[in-house]
This record gives structure tokens, sequence and C-alpha cells, in this order.
């Protein structure tokens, strides 16, 4: 048998991935990595999307389960206010 890759995984939660666009991938990675430093004050839309987040490659989040719209306009919020500039963001299903 072939390993296949799963469309729905077997615990049900949908695998999908958000494009950003706007923003280099080292000015990207800067301001994720400040974010998800431990601070007393934390953004709530990163905390609608940080618990959803398993990786990020380039300019691509990959994310399981949550709803995939509001994930990404929760993470086009916190891109645009912590790097002070606009970004686009699009979600990309697996």
């Amino acid at each position: 048998m072939t390993p296949r890759s799963a469309l729905l995984p077997s615990n049900g939660m949908t695998h999908y991935s958000v494009d950003v666009d706007g923003v280099s991938h080292g000015d990207l990675l800067k301001v994720w990595g400040e974010l998800c430093k431990p601070s007393p004050k934390v953004h709530p839309a990163f905390t609608a999307v940080y618990p959803h987040m398993t990786t990020m490659r380039g300019n691509r989040f990959h994310f399981r389960g949550g709803d995939a719209a509001v994930v990404k306009k929760k993470l086009e919020e916190l891109l645009i206010d912590a790097l002070k500039s606009p970004v686009k963001t699009t979600v990309v299903t697996q």
C-alpha cells in the first residue's frame, strides 16, 4: 500500500494554508518571531491564530482546524498591526 496525503485526517480536522503577500520573507520571519516571544500583552488576533498553526514555510502559514476564513482574517489583522504596512492574505486549501 502506498502512503497518500489526507485531505481530511482521521481526527476530522481540515488542513489549509494562508499565503501572505506584500512583505518579504525575512521581514515576515522577524515579525512572527517577535510575536511568538512571551509577553504580558498578547495581541488578541495572535491567540485566535496560533492554536491552529502547524508550520510556516516562506510566506505560507500552514494550519489544522479552525475556520479558515476567520484564521485568514485574524492573521492579516495581526500582521498589518505588527508590520505597520498593508499585507494581503489568501487561503489555499490542500
